[in-house]
């Protein structure tokens, strides 16, 4: 076996009257093998690799022993030998009985492997994969938040699995994302993982100050909160808070059509899309080309613009619109009145044409009144409802018509509403 590399203290239960073999032998199958602590590579050139500290618990498939190093180790390695393992095998021996750091082409059963080297081009040594790294089968070491090792603003997250409520994701050895630290004060910020594909991610909503809180999850997967001071050039253990949930519940995917999640993360209805117009002026006075209706008070709206009169309604929500035109006959004595009022498509799903029909559902609304002719003030009201489902982002006016170019009967709008309803 090697000489002593790292550091590396053997342990066993002090004063404990059995052997080291009878001990490592209980230990197998009871710990569970993998790299507990440290053991992350960096690139030292082309064609070395380190290993920094790393505490571990390790088999030859007969004895366990934990072993930790106190000294970073430098691997040569190459394209050939990607795997940097750790390998031992018990002797018994009080001089020899180390562990061995080595890169192979392919991993022994008992290896625990570090990671995998990756070189530019089959040539020198450029980065680093973590996917077979050996994690200890232990709950306690699923995405643990633990510092990198390097002299950087990042942590490093521990691989292990989440549930999205579809189905089981993967999440890999990595690093997170840089932190800026804040220019004042300190500050709290959140690790946590996106339930669609495992990737680490650090929100930093949060506030600077002298006593800092954490912002709100808003229902994020957060695993640890890192609280960072301003001027941090690196981050310590100290800094990180474990708040990994071991039960977590199943993703909460909603269509936002009828159920959406807040600004908290917090599940809520859908406020009801809608627009209320009102006018009480007289308008479109004796036109005899349609003439839009225009609506000077916007009584309410919520997910519905309206500018100058023309409404924009967004595409695949069912809508219920419906109006009410007052119409009467300017007191005109020669003339009997007349009116019409339509709504038509400005621009968008074009083929909601609001026409009737006997279907009643690609409707334009179109209606005919000649009153009296008496002289008298002769008030009419035409009113519609429809539904309609836009396929693209659609606008839409009213129009009236209160002159009929050949009889010149005429007429006025002197009051309208337009109101307009989905879930």
């Amino acid at each position: 076996m090697p000489v002593d590399v790292g550091s590396q203290t053997v342990s066993i239960l002090y004063h404990t009257a059995a052997n080291s073999s009878n001990l490592n032998l209980r230990q197998a199958g009871i710990n569970r093998v993998g790299i507990y602590n440290g053991g992350w590579l960096s690139i030292v050139d082309g064609t070395h690799a380190q290993v920094s500290t790393l505490t571990c618990e390790i088999s030859d498939g007969t004895y366990n022993v934990r072993v930790k190093s106190a000294a970073a180790v430098s691997v040569v390695v190459g394209s050939v030998t990607p795997y940097v393992v750790l390998r031992w095998v018990y002797t018994g021996s009080s001089t020899n009985d180390y562990m061995e750091f080595k890169a192979v082409s392919t991993p022994s059963a008992n290896d625990l492997v570090v990671g995998k080297c990756t070189f530019a081009g089959g040539g020198a040594l450029n980065g680093f994969t973590y996917e077979s790294r050996s994690n200890p089968s232990t709950k306690e070491m699923f995405l643990r938040v633990e510092p990198t090792g390097d002299s950087d603003l990042r942590v490093r997250v521990r691989g292990g699995y989440i549930q999205n409520g579809s189905a089981s994701i993967h999440v890999d050895d990595q690093k997170s994302n840089l932190f800026t630290p804040p220019t004042s004060n300190s500050k709290v910020y959140l690790v946590y993982i996106d339930p669609d594909d495992g990737t680490v991610n650090v929100d930093s909503t949060g506030t600077a100050a002298a006593s800092p809180v954490a912002p709100d999850y808003a229902g994020k997967l957060v695993i640890a909160e890192v609280t960072l001071a301003a001027g941090a050039t690196t981050i310590p253990s100290s800094c990180i808070k474990d708040v990994r949930p071991f039960v977590t519940p199943a993703s909460r995917e909603v269509d936002d059509s009828t159920i959406e999640v807040d600004s908290s993360g917090k599940l809520k209805v859908v406020n009801p899309t809608y627009i209320v117009l009102r006018d009480v002026t007289t308008q479109v006075v004796g036109q005899a080309s349609w003439t839009k209706v225009t609506f000077a008070t916007t009584v309410k709206s919520s997910g519905i613009s309206v500018a100058n009169s023309v409404i924009t309604l967004p595409a695949g929500k069912l809508y219920c619109i419906s109006y009410t035109v007052t119409l009467n006959n300017n007191l005109n004595t020669a003339y009997g009145p007349y009116g019409n009022v339509r709504l038509r498509v400005v621009s968008g799903d074009v083929t909601w044409e609001f026409k009737d029909d006997d279907n009643n559902v690609s409707i334009q609304q179109y209606k005919n009144a000649v009153y009296g002719t008496d002289g008298q003030i002769d008030i009419r009201m035409l009113s519609g409802t429809y539904l309609i489902l836009p396929a693209s982002v659609t606008t839409i006016q009213l129009e009236a018509l209160t002159r009929d170019g050949v009889t010149n009967y005429r007429g006025q709008v002197i009051g309208a509403s337009l109101n307009i309803f989905s879930r």
